[in-house]
């Protein structure tokens, strides 16, 4: 099909930000100007999510002169600032309700867009299904010296036991190892946390993010499990190319894992006087939150189904998680937040996890979800 930019709708780019690294955001604004059809950019709005002042890395980070010179290059860039920590998925919500663009395209901030046609590559599934979560091929970028580390390999997404994602190389591996094409979009059941194009009519209508969760963490399980139960459908575009720094030595550099308030902590019950035990080992507070976040998603898209147990049983060490997790659930069932997920379940008439196991996870990869302890044929006969 024509990759003329006449035939696809406006884009709102959304970058979060939160003590990122200086030049990243610089690399990934300026890739974005420089290869996306002025015709279908309507914006990129930059959410700074409430950076820490940390003299330690001072001299490492972003800094207002790199942000006020990033605002000048264009008057399609504009920042917002979080007066509090609101963390991923809300800002990311701040980002979405303040866009004007028909598309939402949300984008870490340290990419680098690789080609002039990839907007239009990410715009065509949308365009021809409407209910579309269009999702980037990644390429490595080296978080040391910034060269790439060779093409990223074409995989399916997919979850481990303990609720994250993780890539398969190959469909119904027991059988015919089907690999994943190259030069055209193919489902699947999960994609990474962000590099994804969806309409903003279509976003809302999910409910957008659980605005209960915290920092870091369920953001995209919980988007793939709505949008398949919910009507619709995640397509990777092997062909719309982005360049990604995954920040691997964060560590090596001071900068991992991320400052977290005492009020922050102290707000979420992070200093429960139990062990905070994954799988017999102990745990930091963002692996905390991350966990937290999951078993909000956990109680509402797997519900009733012997997954979210089993799922309790592998990572949490019982059924009934020991009282420091058991609190996230009880906060999340009363929770205001969780509950609107809860009603816009319903109101949508979204299927359950076992129709998820059946007709998306057997479909199209040949496998059942992680926490399966049957002995179910691997390809169904119904």
């Amino acid at each position: 099909p024509s990759m003329s930019s006449g035939r696809f709708p406006p884009m709102s780019i959304i970058v979060t930000i939160q003590n990122e690294r200086k030049g990243m955001l610089s690399m990934t604004i300026h890739s974005i100007l420089a290869r996306t059809p002025p015709e279908l950019l309507q914006e990129i709005i930059v959410v700074d999510d409430n950076s820490m002042d940390q003299p330690e890395l001072r001299a490492q980070e972003l800094d207002q002169e790199e942000l006020d010179h990033l605002i000048q290059l264009s008057d399609k860039v504009r920042v917002l600032t979080n007066q509090h920590r609101e963390g991923c998925a809300r800002s990311r919500m701040i980002g979405a309700r303040a866009a004007r663009g028909e598309v939402l395209v949300f984008v870490d901030s340290h990419i680098e867009m690789l080609s002039g046609t990839w907007a239009q590559h990410l715009l065509l599934p949308i365009i021809e299904n409407p209910k579309t979560v269009a999702i980037q091929g990644l390429d490595v970028i080296n978080d040391v010296n910034l060269t790439y580390d060779g093409v990223g390999s074409t995989m399916y997404g997919t979850i481990n036991e303990d609720f994250y994602f993780m890539y398969q190389a190959k469909a119904f591996p027991d059988l015919m190892d089907v690999v994943p094409p190259r030069w055209r979009a193919f489902e699947t059941p999960f994609g990474p946390g962000s590099l994804f194009a969806v309409l903003k009519k279509e976003f809302f209508r999910l409910g957008g993010y659980d605005e209960g969760f915290e920092i870091w963490g369920g953001e995209n399980t919980e988007l793939a499990l709505k949008t398949w139960l919910c009507g619709g459908r995640l397509v990777f575009v092997p062909c719309s190319r982005v360049g990604h720094v995954y920040r691997i030595h964060l560590k090596d550099t001071g900068r991992w894992p991320p400052e977290l308030s005492q009020t922050l902590t102290d707000r979420l019950g992070l200093g429960h006087p139990g062990g905070f035990l994954t799988k017999g080992l102990s745990t930091g507070n963002f692996t905390r939150i991350a966990i937290r976040n999951s078993i909000r998603v956990a109680e509402l898209w797997l519900g009733d189904h012997p997954a979210k147990l089993e799922f309790y049983r592998r990572v949490l060490g019982s059924e009934r998680p020991p009282p420091e997790w058991h609190q996230f659930i009880d906060e999340a069932l009363s929770d205001p937040r969780w509950l609107a997920q809860a009603a816009l379940k319903r109101r949508n008439s979204c299927h359950d996890f076992e129709w998820f196991d059946k007709h998306v996870m057997m479909r199209i990869i040949g496998v059942h979800h992680p926490w399966d302890n049957t002995s179910r044929p691997m390809v169904s006969t119904e």
